[in-house]
């Protein structure tokens, strides 16, 4: 018999023998004490179980390890999270320092680094009523899309059934209800949430608002630059912008450059999935074939230069974008791409056969998801449960 107890982000599973408790322990002295030595060895577990605190009906997931890249740019694959020998979908991931890193994906996963240790962590009990059952890797109904943080002691994730949050010891739930597919915040006091089928949610500090309802094709990604400048971005044109006192749509102009891409005008317009930029006048959105645009504080201009797949000549999808300075931008999806300041490079390609996912230097990647950039490193998550990491000094 196992047993899954845990204490803050720790998780611990315990092998119990129901035979071995019966037997008596040795060096009890039951004449003294007046009851049997096995009815103290059950005692004695049940007081562990209840100094720890209860795990909801998670599965133990295997994550496998291996050390970064000595060499500075190179990208390395540092750890694989696997769930009965199934690649598990990741999909966010964020980090106060390279010693504080935090990834979220299907089944409810959240996983933490130390700055040694990649370790699962627990979402909270309260999500067993939202979510139904054991929590699996395998059902995307119960998945975490996104995470953000203001600090250590204070981080969110948001996904299907509503909006985490942690307090530096364990995960608790803020919001049910909904499903936002993204959340950011300029502080302690001010997140923002959205997502397709949940609208734009806000946080004051100590209150979830329903800012806006359902809003068609919004909302896939949200960024900002303080409290009164913030971009809700999604679906295939979808650009919103928050003043501090209103929202206004945002015109991109993206059916010419669609129209100047496709040979065929009928083509749908691509998804556009993330939204980053470092100064109000310099903001990148990208998405589906190759789709990105930037912000100079005037107009959106197309960007044309972002390297294809060169098998077969297809133009690179980007799923998210980071950065910690104009010149440190990454964006990963159909690859790992880098912008050095006047153009986007291509890192890493995409596999089209997929690889054995090795730990250490990697070549060729399959689907990424998610990227977090600060001065020092970059930290990516993909769809086949790779976490990657390249030192940028």
């Amino acid at each position: 018999m196992e047993v899954l107890i845990q204490n803050g982000d720790r998780l611990s599973w315990i092998s119990l023998d129901p035979h071995a408790l019966s037997r008596p322990s040795r060096g009890f002295d039951h004449r003294r004490f007046g009851y049997y030595p096995r009815a103290m060895n059950w005692l004695f577990v049940l007081a562990l179980l209840l100094m720890e605190t209860p795990a909801p009906s998670v599965k133990r997931v295997e994550i496998k390890q291996g050390s970064a890249c000595g060499k500075v740019g190179a990208v390395c694959r540092v750890a694989r999270v696997t769930q009965d020998g199934k690649e598990i979908f990741l999909r966010g991931i964020w980090g106060s320092s390279n010693r504080d890193i935090w990834v979220v994906g299907n089944g409810g996963l959240i996983l933490h680094f130390d700055g040694r240790t990649w370790r699962q962590s627990i979402p909270p009990r309260s999500l067993d009523r939202v979510w139904g059952n054991r929590l699996s890797s395998d059902d995307v109904d119960r998945q975490l899309d996104a995470v953000w943080g203001s600090g250590p002691r204070d981080v969110w994730a948001a996904g299907s059934g509503g909006i985490l949050h942690w307090n530096g010891k364990q995960w608790s739930l803020s919001f049910a209800g909904r499903s936002p597919n993204a959340i950011w915040g300029s502080g302690p006091k001010d997140v923002w949430a959205a997502g397709f089928y949940s609208g734009i949610l806000h946080f004051d500090g100590s209150t979830w608002t329903i800012v806006k309802e359902k809003l068609e094709h919004c909302c896939g990604s949200v960024w900002g630059l303080g409290a009164n400048d913030v971009w809700f971005l999604g679906g295939e044109s979808t650009l919103l912008h928050f003043d501090g006192k209103a929202f206004s749509p945002i015109d991109l102009g993206l059916s010419q450059v669609v129209r100047s891409a496709r040979s065929s005008p009928r083509a749908s317009q691509p998804s556009l999935d993330a939204i980053w930029g470092p100064h109000p006048k310099d903001l990148w959105i990208a998405g589906e074939r190759g789709t990105m645009v930037h912000f100079d504080g005037k107009r959106w201009r197309p960007y044309r230069g972002l390297p294809s797949e060169t098998a077969f000549g297809l133009p690179s999808g980007i799923n998210a974008l980071h950065g910690a300075a104009p010149k440190t931008l990454w964006g990963v999806g159909d690859g790992v791409f880098r912008f050095d300041g006047k153009h986007w490079v291509k890192v890493v390609g995409k596999a089209l056969l997929a690889p054995k996912a090795r730990l250490g230097p990697v070549e060729a990647v399959q689907l990424l998801t998610g990227v977090f950039v600060n001065p020092k490193a970059v930290w990516i998550c993909g769809a086949d449960g790779s976490i990657l990491h390249a030192r940028l000094r």
